[in-house]
């Protein structure tokens, strides 16, 4: 049975090494030697005993007296040293924190076994690694003012943490704003976020689910580390342990009310009120929240599980103005709006001006009912009220996590963590009816209706097998799905606005035009009417990763590989009913030089000319990125002062693809441009995946990306210093953040494309108007491309 239990332990890490998650770990290390009067002491008996689960390992000093336990789950341990002859030794209330590697070295006194040395709370300081770390333990996590209860955001009290987002935006539904730290000085939003050892970062590299303060045992935030177990990050890492349970039953229960009467008026409104042009009572908005764990024994010493719930709901206020126009202009009479309204259908040449046209106003300045389009007469009914609007924000989330811990052996122990998140948020509804915040689907014109619909899964399972004294394994495996849809309530007809049905059927899915009328509508959604736009997007990630760690002598060995798929399913129907944009080029009066201020593009409206209309077509895309990895430690201590931290890392990342070969992989400046004007020799096209020879896969993987480390752990003071960690890290941000020149991180360079042409070809004077970006000088052609065949950045970790 043993035979074929140890066949299976291996045969797992055989299989996990094959299928090759970052492989940094959240699990922290204990070594140190056991020496007597005369020196070392070989074969002593050293036992580490969880003292939460009683769950215990045992190993035997080798023959240079050292000891290892390393794939140590975070919590307080027991260590008992015995030998025959000696005294044993029993060091109680032993703090092992994620990633944290401690050393502890023992003096046997000769005596009987049964004689013991008890110490109490005396944990070792961290010895045996260079890495520099800060750790947040629940304690903190629970006691610290946070607004947004957000573990990651905390991390701003430790140095070298900066956030440079919006500080309010920091809720457990602001994955995108909370992301935006910078650690040690690298670039925003390039970390890595672990839970449970599993990397928990999308595609653009945001922390996909913010686990519950009551779900966290603690956070080690590692700005400068020296591991080979590091990899694929521009800045650092949080690593979040999730709280286990225990023989002992724990909880937590927490209910927290802002009342309305204590927060104060946003800054505008309170500017309305001292100026006497607006209300100065506070609005009734409400804030509740809500949280909840337990954990205990399944089976005692055995099976234990963690769970916890929070969940919140707040109703806030959003100020804007809405910009209509009065109820006579809807009518088409803009006899008192100070301009002169033109009728389209008169457009001819002006005999006495060659190449230019004349319109004729219409009689009284007045729009016929006969002309209103059928569509104006039918969106009458949409038109909101114009002046000041505040409109009800209301936000919910909720969050839940399960943990269970299943001790098998002394050999083989089993965790497994699964996140769950849901969160519904809404934009400024700004159009109200008698006075109030409609309902969301209630009003499909507001261009606020609709709501970005968040929902999240994540799994971590962990196993770790100790085959022997000297050797320890681990098989880790994740998943996590992120679905970040942005969409609205379904059901609207755009038939029911007058449109015919040759137009209804060409519609992919329908929903609520998009209107642009001048500058009609808010601020804020920067358009007239129609729903937000339907954009489906699911993030998701797999992980897998093995590791096997090794005991010779004085060195600590560790071995590990890694793969990782971080990818992107999306379908962006858009405003899958089409775009309408109207100004004033077919109701002023020049239609080569048009007037477009509000009254012309309304005017366009109501006749039914649109300036331009699109109707987009989309398919799904499915896109991701192949990650792989491995590496080697060696942590080696030259004495019990020094330990000299070596290891060597190998990454590929394989580039952003696609399932089916559906994006553009570069631009090529020799490819014959598809279009040639008689004269001119046009080159330059875009590269599409798989076509004609060029690769499948987007930027320009390195194969050569290898980053070495090395650090030294000083225990005794060196020049003042108590302890002193120096090393060097090289690392390999992931190919989505910038080049080489320090570009901003999420930023693609973008070269211009540039050829002359013959002078008959060159724009004209009023083309140059109407398109002054695309073209310049004297008729010079510019297009800007994304460059996006560049190389991941490096960088070198150094002590401060």
């Amino acid at each position: 049975m043993k035979g074929s239990r140890g066949g299976l332990v291996y045969a797992l890490v055989l299989l996990a090494s094959a299928t090759t998650v970052l492989a940094q770990t959240y699990h922290g290390g204990l070594r140190g030697s056991v020496r007597e009067a005369g020196g070392v002491v070989p074969g002593a008996s050293v036992a580490l005993t969880n003292e939460a689960t009683n769950a215990s390992r045992t190993v035997q000093t080798n023959h240079l007296g050292e000891y290892a336990f390393v794939n140590v789950d975070p919590g307080d341990y027991t260590l008992k040293v015995s030998m025959q002859g000696f005294k044993s030794i029993e060091n109680k209330g032993i703090h092992i924190g994620t990633q944290q590697f401690l050393t502890l070295d023992f003096t046997l006194e000769v005596g009987n076994l049964q004689e013991a040395i008890t110490v109490e709370g005396a944990t070792p300081l961290e010895t045996s690694n260079a890495s520099v770390s800060s750790t947040l333990d629940s304690k903190t996590l629970e006691t610290l003012p946070t607004a947004g209860r957000n573990a990651f955001f905390l991390a701003t009290i430790t140095p070298g943490v900066t956030h440079t987002g919006d500080p309010q935006f920091v809720r457990q539904q602001d994955q995108t704003n909370s992301s935006l730290l910078s650690l040690g000085g690298g670039p925003r939003r390039g970390n890595n976020y672990t839970l449970d050892g599993v990397s928990i970062v999308d595609i653009r590299n945001r922390a996909v689910v913010i686990p519950s303060i009551e779900a966290v045992e603690e956070v080690k935030v590692q700005v400068t580390t020296y591991d080979a177990e590091m990899g694929r990050t521009g800045g650092g890492v949080f690593n979040m342990t999730g709280k286990s349970g225990a023989n002992a039953w724990h909880g937590s229960l927490l209910g927290q009310n802002r009342p309305a009467k204590t927060r104060s008026l946003s800054y505008f409104a309170r500017k309305a009120c001292e100026l006497g042009n607006g209300s100065c009572e506070k609005p009734d908005t409400y804030f509740y929240l809500y949280a909840g764990s337990l954990g205990g024994p399944i089976v005692k010493d055995k099976t234990f599980f963690w769970a916890s719930i929070e969940g919140y709901k707040t109703d806030t206020i959003d100020d804007s103005v809405v910009r209509a126009p009065n109820g006579r202009e809807l009518n088409g009479d803009f006899s008192q709006s100070g301009i002169t309204v033109y009728d389209p259908l008169s457009t001819r040449p002006d005999p006495a001006h060659p190449g230019q046209f004349i319109r004729t106003p219409f009689p009284g300045n007045v729009i016929p009912a006969s002309r209103i389009s059928p569509v104006a007469k039918a969106m009458a009914q949409y038109w909101p009220q114009a002046g000041p609007a505040s409109s009800e924000l209301v936000d919910r989330s909720r969050t839940a996590t399960g943990k269970l811990d299943q001790v098998w052996s002394d050999r083989f122990h089993t965790s497994a963590m699964y996140a769950y998140y849901h969160s519904v948020e809404p934009q400024p509804r700004s159009y109200l009816k008698d006075g109030k915040t409609q309902e969301i689907g209630a009003n499909h014109a507001d261009p606020g209706d609709g709501a970005l619909y968040r929902t999240v899964h994540a799994v971590a399972i962990n196993n770790t097998i100790t085959p022997n004294s000297t050797t320890a394994a681990h098989v880790r495996l994740g998943y996590t799905s992120f679905a970040d849809d942005c969409v609205p309530v379904a059901g609207f007809d755009p038939g029911t606005l007058g449109f015919s049905s040759g137009f209804v059927n060409q519609v992919p899915v329908k929903k609520f035009p998009y209107f642009a009328i001048g500058s009609y509508g808010t601020d804020y959604n920067g358009y007239m009417f129609g729903e937000r736009p339907i954009n489906n997007i699911t993030y998701y990630s797999w992980d897998a990763n093995t590791s096997i760690s090794k005991l010779w002598g004085r060195h600590t060995a560790k071995f590990g590989a890694s793969y990782r798929k971080i990818g992107v399913k999306n379908l962006n129907p858009g405003q899958s009913s089409g775009s309408f944009f109207f100004d004033g080029q077919f109701t002023s009066a020049d239609p080569l030089n048009p007037d477009n201020s509000d009254p012309y593009a309304l005017a366009a409206f109501l006749l039914g000319y649109p300036s331009t209309g699109t109707i987009p077509v989309s398919a799904p895309i499915n896109a991701f990125i192949n990650y792989y990895a491995a590496y080697a430690q060696d942590d080696l201590r030259v004495n019990p002062n020094l330990t000299l931290n070596l290891g060597v890392r190998y990454e590929f990342e394989q580039g952003l693809q696609e399932v089916n070969n559906r994006l553009t992989v570069g631009f090529d400046r020799e490819r014959s441009w598809p279009f040639q004007v008689p004269g001119a020799n046009l080159r330059g096209g875009l590269m599409y995946a798989g076509v004609d020879g060029y690769p499948t896969h987007q930027s320009d993987p390195s194969k050569t990306k290898v980053a070495p480390r090395v650090g030294f752990a000083c225990a005794a003071p060196v020049r003042g210093h108590q302890q002193r960690r120096p090393g060097h890290a090289r690392l390999h941000a992931d190919d989505r953040h910038g080049d080489h020149h320090g570009r901003r991180p999420d930023a693609l360079r973008r070269v211009q494309h540039r050829e002359s042409l013959p002078e008959r070809h060159r724009p004209t004077d009023r083309q140059r108007r109407r398109h002054p970006d695309r073209r310049r000088g004297n008729g010079a052609v510019q297009r800007s491309i994304p460059e996006i065949r560049l190389r991941p950045p490096v960088l070198l970790r150094h002590p401060a």
